[in-house]
């Protein structure tokens, strides 16, 4: 396996993005510090390499390119099917780079035209390209050689054919490109119905199916608890009625009164005495006695009764609502019945109430 190796993102050649800020740091000392030696990490191998018709379909080609400051890697990405592939500072770029790196500001790394693909070299770009059967030459060889032609993107710039297994790398403003021709990788199978599908499937189905089986037996086979319910019942009765006992306020038990003996029928009238309320007809200052209550009669009046509508309150007959109200209801000096009617009526002159 090859040995890749990343160093650490300290660098003096400053930000790929920017110009390095100045050191204005007043405390830095003056003397020169002595150069660091390159560090990385590797990545050893732990067993066989893999054999690449596993994870590569030779039948179709790839291009894959890497852009990476200095030895950290920014991008990678594999183009399958091939096609142009665009850096720089505008926003249709494939990838953003400043243009004060590239010296332009849109630059192509790959061009995809009329079937072919080419590999382009920016200007003053300093690197090496590789072709199957030539070997590796120098971009400065490349320039000078039949290979390469005038980029039909950008008019400062060469591109060169890329045959498969080709690559071209390429150095500018501390920024590393890379574009090589190769195999595209496999594609995963994913089959909804295959093999592994079918078995993952199988034992959701029979999970599904225990679980259905569970619940239902849960379901339909539950015991009785009629009896308890019952039993429940009867317990939440019983302390219900206790509460609402100990609650509830006594009324008193109401006597009820035998007719009075002592009330005399021979009143005018063929009606009966009432009942309650007994000798309390009258005024209470009144000194007079052997009085009785009377009702002014209508002009020939033929069926004598009285009201049953209660007196009004001072309120209510007081002014002119009085007087509206006087034509309305029983007359107020008569008393009232439940048995009455909306008005009172009678045979005497004159009403009163008693003494």
């Amino acid at each position: 396996m090859t040995k890749t190796s990343f160093s650490n993102l300290s660098s003096n050649t400053g930000s790929p993005f920017g110009s390095a800020a100045p050191n204005n740091n007043p405390f830095a000392s003056t003397e020169a510090s002595p150069a660091r030696g390159s560090q990385g990490y590797a990545l050893l191998a732990s067993g066989p390499s893999v054999d690449p018709s596993e994870v590569e379909n030779a039948a179709q080609n790839s291009i894959e390119v890497s852009i990476a400051w200095g030895t950290s890697l920014l991008h990678i990405v594999h183009l399958a099917p091939p096609r142009t592939f665009v850096v720089g500072e505008e926003k249709s770029c494939d990838f953003q780079l400043p243009a004060s790196r590239l010296g332009l500001a849109s630059a192509p790394l790959v061009v995809a035209q009329q079937g072919q693909t080419f590999a382009v070299i920016l200007p003053g770009a300093q690197g090496w390209i590789e072709l199957p059967g030539q070997g590796r030459m120098s971009l400065e060889a490349a320039r000078n050689s039949s290979l390469v032609c005038p980029c039909s993107l950008q008019a400062t710039a060469l591109q060169i054919a890329l045959p498969p297994n080709a690559r071209l790398r390429q150095e500018l403003g501390g920024l590393v490109m890379t574009v090589g021709s190769v195999a595209a990788g496999k594609k995963v199978r994913r089959a909804l119905l295959g093999a592994a599908s079918l078995t993952g499937l199988l034992f959701a189905g029979l999970s599904f199916l225990g679980h259905a089986s569970l619940l239902g037996g849960l379901a339909f086979f539950k015991p009785e608890l009629s009896g308890t319910d019952e039993e429940a019942r009867r317990e939440h009765e019983v302390w219900m009625t206790h509460m609402l006992k100990t609650a509830a306020e006594k009324e008193p038990a109401l006597k009820e009164e035998e007719p009075s003996q002592h009330i005399s029928t021979s009143a005018r009238g063929d009606g009966a005495a009432a009942q309650n309320s007994l000798n309390n007809m009258g005024s209470m200052i009144s000194v007079k006695t052997g009085g009785r209550f009377a009702v002014k009669s209508r002009e020939n009046n033929q069926e004598p009764h009285s009201s049953r509508e209660q007196a009004r309150e001072e309120a209510a007959r007081f002014g002119m609502i009085g007087l509206l109200q006087a034509t309305i209801g029983g007359d107020s000096n008569t008393p009232v019945t439940l048995w009455g009617r909306e008005s009172s009526d009678g045979r005497d002159a004159f009403s009163a109430l008693g003494n």
